[in-house]
């Protein structure tokens, strides 16, 4: 599976953006998933939202 790991990737590559800016949060996360991407984007998002349920930033 490997969406759970671009998911977790997205994650952490925008808390450390936030973290490094001094950001006390982060609203949205653009994604562009291109046709080659061979990634279903849906699950991405369910798992993004899963991945930072517990997350307060």
């Amino acid at each position: 599976m490997h969406e759970y790991s671009i998911a977790y990737d997205i994650y952490t590559t925008a808390r450390r953006a936030a973290l490094d800016n001094d950001a006390k949060g982060v609203k949205r996360v653009y994604v562009d998933v291109g046709k080659m991407a061979m990634v279903n984007p849906e699950q991405v998002e369910f798992l993004f939202n899963i991945i930072i349920e517990d997350d307060p930033l």
